[in-house]
């Protein structure tokens, strides 16, 4: 029968899932300095990249570091925004209202915000639209690049929203 495994290779907010069609019956990846983890669930991808934000690699995030591992780019723009430790927040990202715990946005992202946006332990790509008029709460979850949460949304929880998809309720 024919095996199928992916390989996921991570760089800084996104990643690339690559499909091999061998058979096999040993399968090792031999790594020389670097970063290396196996990713086969959301919370391991949210904890790779969490630990590239706190510092335990060699790789950094190219965003200076501020204080207690909060990488914030210079061209960011936080008004009425809550930073936690372990949190990154890319270029050109504009956050207004948002309570970012353990957590990472990509760049060119725009969170508004009327009465709250708590993102705890998750991962927003770059591109990313979240507008909301009430309480959002976004936990353990992966959002790639170019999605739009529009309002309506109340909670997302655990999940994965892909590619330009557009979230209303």
């Amino acid at each position: 029968p024919q095996t199928i495994f992916p390989l996921i290779l991570i760089f800084p907010f996104q990643f690339i899932l690559i499909f091999f069609f061998y058979r096999f019956k040993c399968y090792a990846v031999v790594l020389n300095g670097g970063y290396c983890q196996k990713a086969t669930t959301i919370q391991n991808y949210v904890d790779m990249n969490r630990d590239v934000a706190a510092g335990h690699s060699e790789l950094r995030p190219w965003e200076p570091e501020q204080s207690d591992l909060r990488f914030v780019s210079p061209s960011a723009t936080l008004e009425r925004t809550q930073l936690g430790p372990g949190c990154v927040v890319g270029s050109e990202s504009a956050l207004s209202g948002v309570t970012l715990k353990r957590s990472l946005v990509g760049k060119g992202c725009s969170f508004s915000a009327t009465k709250g946006l708590i993102i705890d332990g998750s991962v927003i790509m770059d591109g990313v639209v979240i507008q909301c008029r009430s309480k959002v709460e976004i936990h353990g979850s992966i959002i790639c690049s170019g999605a739009q949460i529009l309002p309506g949304c109340n909670e997302i929880r655990n999940s994965v929203i892909g590619y330009h998809q557009v979230v209303s309720h």
